[in-house]
């Protein structure tokens, strides 16, 4: 993704160009009901003309395509991975020539077309989706898991302790996978094969690890954070901020990535811990 316009203060605007299909996923999870999104867009209008001869007389000129740029507030999204395409619904927000404030319109968002994007307040969880999603480097991270696939790296199903037997563990040798995401989604695979007591998955389990100062990292999927209500998003922004503070790291994973996927099927949340935690799972959770 391509910054061209950044200011995170409160009402803050933020000025993106989506260049490739995982650009257009990383806005899905990074815009939210109640933003003000601008973008380019074609909308059908329709304008009254004086029939010539007689000022009073108005007659009904044929309908046309306008191209112009709206801003709605965020009512609803949608990701079309077929077309590659985000749909974000909303209401207009600002006096137009043509569209009148609060007609419902929706805006298209494709690849190499900017979008401008608002918040109320830019929380942790939306600031590190940003920079994610903007981050030179991040490109690479599906790049990694692609070489890996092409040097035949083997995914290598191990059995897990009793504690975790409803989920297999796939461990990949990820030679050629140099990113952070994928050392450390393999660094917890591997953990949780060997030493379960020093991971965690699920909501509640990271809630207690959180409580218990036990989190080394937290690995999450943005996809927890899209259509989230505003308690759930708060919540999930302070554990995230909470952890950095305490010097823990928060890695933030895409589900249109392998890793993400991974992930996903272990709840979208999980952590690894700096130390044991034998106990959880007997703990009335």
């Amino acid at each position: 993704m391509k910054l061209l316009l950044k200011d995170l203060t409160p009402n803050g605007v933020v000025k993106l160009l989506p260049q490739n299909p995982q650009d257009l996923w990383s806005a899905y999870n990074l815009i939210a009901k109640g933003d003000r999104l601008s973008a380019p867009t074609n909308r059908k209008v329709q304008r009254d003309q004086r029939a010539s001869g007689n000022s009073s007389c108005y007659r009904e000129a044929p309908a046309r395509r306008l191209h112009t740029t709206l801003k709605v507030e965020v009512d609803s999204s949608d990701y079309d991975n077929v077309a590659n395409v985000l749909h974000v619904r909303g209401k207009t927000v600002d006096k137009h020539e043509f569209v009148k404030v609060g007609a419902y319109h929706t805006l298209d968002i494709e690849q190499q077309r900017p979008f401008s994007l608002q918040k109320d307040a830019w929380d942790t969880i939306a600031i590190s989706i940003l920079n994610a999603a903007c981050d030179p480097t991040s490109a690479a991270i599906q790049e990694g898991f692609e070489s890996v696939t092409t040097h035949k790296a083997k995914i290598v199903s191990t059995p897990i302790p009793q504690k975790h037997q409803k989920h297999p563990s796939k461990i990949m040798d990820t030679k050629a996978a140099t990113t952070d995401q994928a050392k450390v989604l393999n660094e917890f695979f591997s953990m949780l094969s060997k030493d379960p007591s020093r991971v965690v998955y699920g909501p509640r389990e990271v809630d207690v690890a959180h409580d218990l100062l036990a989190i080394q990292a937290l690995l999450l999927t943005e996809e927890l954070f899209q259509n989230a209500n505003v308690g759930t998003r708060k919540k999930y922004a302070n554990l995230v901020h909470s952890i950095k503070e305490n010097r823990g790291e928060v890695h933030i994973f895409s589900s249109m990535q392998v890793s993400g996927e991974k992930l996903g099927q272990l709840s979208g949340i999980a952590a690894i811990l700096r130390f044991p935690l034998p106990d959880l799972e007997d703990m009335d959770l």
